[in-house]
Order: structure tokens, then sequence, then C-alpha cells
């Protein structure tokens, strides 16, 4: 990117404090192409400069570090916007993208509004599979709609994915993964996705609030996910004639086992790492943000193609659960 492209903060909590930390990843590997100009919210202040506005709030276990734009951006400071409207009216910024992290319900008018202005948009929390986020697609004819899926973006995805093509665990034939709780139907399936290289077709029931879903991947093996409601979960196993991967362990068939991450290091060559993990960065959130912003530089528009394809893996199971049971390919979805 030759150009440094002009950002704008809306919204406030956990949301900005992952983009700003991502910035500050990328800023750090001296990769950041990107300053924020403005920030719009009833209190920008408490991202801007540290000991201006009120305190942060108190984060929960795992929250990203409460982070001030001053801790990593150089002056000027960005221009203080009271709500996300006085933003959208403003045309003097020289904006080209939006970090937007407001409540799905309240941010979509917002996202459509900028997003027909040509502003590109990074959701966070990222665009819902569950919903219906077609509006906000339709509107990213001339802007890019992109966000960080938690799935799809931790380094050990990366890792396993690498070693899986490159035949760590022989031929592969089972995928399975037993998630509980609503909140992580999206994220088990895309986890399948990531890992087994792409979803080709799904076969849904439900049943007593559980939904089994059978897939066949694009590696050309099985998968089984099962998403109950409530009870124990059990991590994604992949299963290949050499030996096994679960909860980051190789376990190899003729004996033996070690950590997903010192198989991929001893195994990995200067160039397949550079390629896996460019620029050196492996947070996950801030390889997402730089992919983003790199669609920006290149002059790319329209929905990002993996959040996209959250939305119609999520249609496609529905369509399999609604029609019996009957087995759906995902190019059949309804776009």
């Amino acid at each position: 990117m030759a150009e440094t492209i002009h950002l704008a903060v809306v919204g406030s909590g956990r949301g900005v404090d992952a983009c700003l930390n991502g910035l500050k990843t990328l800023w750090d590997y001296d990769v950041c192409e990107a300053r924020v100009v403005a920030v719009a919210a009833p209190e920008a202040a408490l991202h801007r400069l540290r000991g201006e506005g009120p305190p942060p709030p108190d984060g929960r276990p795992f929250d990203p570090p409460h982070l001030y734009l001053s801790d990593f951006q150089e002056h000027p400071l960005p221009a203080l916007h009271a709500s996300p409207e006085a933003l959208v009216a403003e045309e003097s910024l020289g904006l080209q993208g939006v970090l937007l992290c407001l409540p799905p319900p309240e941010r979509d008018a917002v996202a459509v509004a900028l997003l027909q202005r040509g502003l590109h948009v990074w959701l966070d929390p990222p665009l819902p599979a569950s919903e219906s986020p077609w509006p906000l697609v339709e509107a990213a004819a001339t802007a890019r709609l992109g966000g960080a899926v938690p799935a799809r973006c931790r380094p050990l995805l990366r890792m396993a994915r690498w070693c899986l093509e490159q035949g760590v665990l022989g031929e592969l034939s089972l995928f399975a993964r037993v998630a509980a709780g609503s909140r992580h139907r999206g994220g088990a399936l895309a986890e399948l996705d990531e890992r087994g290289g792409g979803i080709v077709r799904v076969t849904a029931v439900e049943a007593a609030e559980t939904l089994t879903v059978q897939l066949q991947l694009g590696c050309g093996a099985l998968g089984q996910c099962t998403l109950a409601p409530h009870g124990p979960a059990l991590p994604l196993t992949v299963y290949g004639s050499a030996g096994t991967l679960q909860s980051g362990r190789l376990r190899y068939a003729g004996g033996g086992e070690e950590s997903l991450v010192r198989g991929f290091r001893r195994r990995v060559s200067p160039a397949d790492s550079a390629q896996t993990f460019p620029h050196g960065v492996e947070d996950g959130y801030a390889l997402a943000l730089h992919g983003w912003l790199a669609d920006i530089g290149r002059g790319e528009v329209g929905c990002e193609s993996a959040a996209q394809h959250d939305v119609v893996l999520a249609e496609s199971v529905a369509a399999s659960v609604a029609g019996g049971g009957r087995p759906v390919r995902l190019a059949e979805a309804p776009a």
C-alpha cells in the first residue's frame, strides 16, 4: 500500500480494544499502513489519549488490554465525534475505512450508511452467520466489508492447516467436534471448514435441541459436528492414517507425540512460514485486520469471502434441517 489509509473508530468497549491491539501489533511489526483520524462514540475520549476522559471500565477475563491511540500512534490526535451519525455526515477527514464496534442491532443501519458512502467497514463483532446479514453484504458493492471471525483467526489453526496439507497425519479420514452452547455453533463449523480444506456438502438433522451435522470436506475426509445446548464439549479431533491431532497435540500412529507448535516449527521452511504468518505476525486478529487493509489498498470491494462463506454455510445447514436431513451442497444455498 503506497498511501496511508485514514480510518475512524466507531464505538467503545471490547471491540475497540481488539481493533486497537490489532493495529498496535501491526505498528510494532512496522506493517501498519493506516492511521486513525477520528473517533465517534458518546465517550470518544476513552480511547484517544491516555489520561484524557473517564477511566476505562473493568475488563472481563481474557478481554484484550485497554489501549489508547496515543500509546502507539504519533500526533496529531484523531478528531472526536459524539455519535456515529456525526461521523457519517463528516466529509473533511479523507476517511477511507471505519472500524465499527457497535452491537449488531445498533450497527447495521450505520454500516449500510457508511458502505453506501463508499467507506470500507470492519465489523467487530464480525458479520453474524446466524442472522440476516444480506443487506450489509449488498451494501458493500463499492466498498470492502470485513471482520475477524475468531474461529478462523487463531494461530494454531494456521499451523494445523499447514501440517495437514503437508501430510503429517497421512491420509485424513475424519474430523470430529462436539460443541456446547448456541454461541459456539458458527465457530465450530468454521473450525472444521478451516482445517478440512473447506466444507463441500452438509447433511443436518436437529432433535431435542441438538444439531448433528455430517460434512463432506474439501480434503476428501468426512466431518461430524454435534452442536448441543449444554453438556460436555469435545475439541476438534482429526484422524489420519499416520496419527491424530487433538487439543494442540500431534499423536503419531507409530508411537510418540509432540505439540502442534513444535511439529510445525521443526518442519516448516522459511518460505512456508512467511506465507503462513506474513511479516512474522502470528496474532490472528492482527493478520485478519492486515488482510482487510491490504484489500483496501488493492481496491477490493464486497464482503470478504470467509465471512460470506460462513453465512452461506449457516443457510446450508438450515436448508438441510428444513428438508428433513437432505444433503445440501454449499452452492445450492440461497444467496
